[in-house]
């Protein structure tokens, strides 16, 4: 992630302060928030299995959502 930021020249600024993923503050800086964005993302799956599950014991149909693609396939393979 940080080499796509540094060759894309990216900066984040708070306040007034400047992060630059190609010093040391900003490389840190950067690789705490990817640390947390990584953590969020593990615990929405984590809570998805464990909601599947309960509703799964519940007896209730687990199923996914169907996207728009999904949905056109789904349709197009119904109808021929």
């Amino acid at each position: 992630m940080g080499d796509s930021l540094t060759a894309g020249r990216v900066r984040l600024q708070l306040g007034s302060m400047i992060y630059d993923p190609t010093d040391p503050m900003g490389k840190m800086f950067f690789t705490i928030l990817a640390t947390f964005a990584e953590f969020e993302a593990d615990l929405l799956r984590m809570r998805t299995r464990e909601g599947m599950a309960i509703a799964k014991a519940k007896g209730n149909t687990v199923y996914r959502v169907l996207d728009r693609a999904d949905t056109v396939a789904a349709v197009s393979a119904g109808a021929s």
